[in-house]
């Protein structure tokens, strides 16, 4: 993150850019968004830059979110920008950014979120996300259920195979313990698995 000093209690405005790996990415990003700032008069304070590789967890966007404070303002070029699993990402975190009284200006999608407000265009567009979000949904769910109809049509078994349990593979693991005189249902917690894993695993063994 490139910051500059800002003085505590004051509103900010940070630009946010994700990219892949290619420097010429970051520039183009940078020359937009400070030509947007400038014509708009806009002083920015912080400058943001992730790569797309970094992991959800981990990700600046949601460090930024969770420290907006009302009057906060957020820049990005795109609104593909802010997330990268889908719209339903982005769809929740344009709505925590308007919980917060924060703004946001969405260059490329001219969506505008002024503390907590959003304009007309934004309501269409964030609209839009939410019915492509719920079409989303729905045809990932027809496309399992598809895929899982042509499986059974062709024969082969769905759900777990026979005799499987989340114990397989662990046996050393199960027994250790049980050389040791812990009882089953402590077992089943050292081990992460509910207490009915381990009592059928043990009484398939034993049979």
């Amino acid at each position: 993150m490139e910051k500059a000093e800002t003085k505590g209690g004051e509103m900010t405005t940070t630009a946010y850019i994700r990219i892949s790996t290619e420097k010429q990415e970051v520039e183009n990003q940078k020359h937009r968004i400070n030509e947007y700032a400038a014509g708009q008069g806009i002083k920015i304070d912080n400058w943001i830059i992730e790569t797309v590789s970094s992991r959800k967890a981990d990700r600046e966007i949601y460090q930024l979110i969770d420290n907006l404070e009302p009057g906060d303002k957020i820049i990005v070029t795109e609104l593909s920008r802010l997330g990268r699993s889908g719209v339903t990402e982005v769809f929740k975190i344009l709505g925590t950014i308007q919980d917060k009284k924060a703004s946001l200006s969405v260059i490329q999608d001219g969506i505008e979120i002024d503390a907590g407000e959003m304009s007309t265009q934004a309501e269409v567009m964030v609209f839009a996300l939410g019915i492509a979000s719920k079409l989303e949904r729905e045809l990932i769910s027809e496309r399992t259920k598809a895929a899982l109809k042509s499986r059974k049509d062709q024969g082969v078994k769905l759900g777990r195979p026979e005799g499987y349990s989340v114990l397989n593979g662990r046996e050393p693991e199960l027994d250790k313990y049980l050389k040791l005189g812990i009882n089953k249902s402590a077992i089943a917690k050292l081990m992460g698995v509910s207490r009915g894993a381990v009592y059928n695993f043990l009484n398939k063994r034993e049979a």
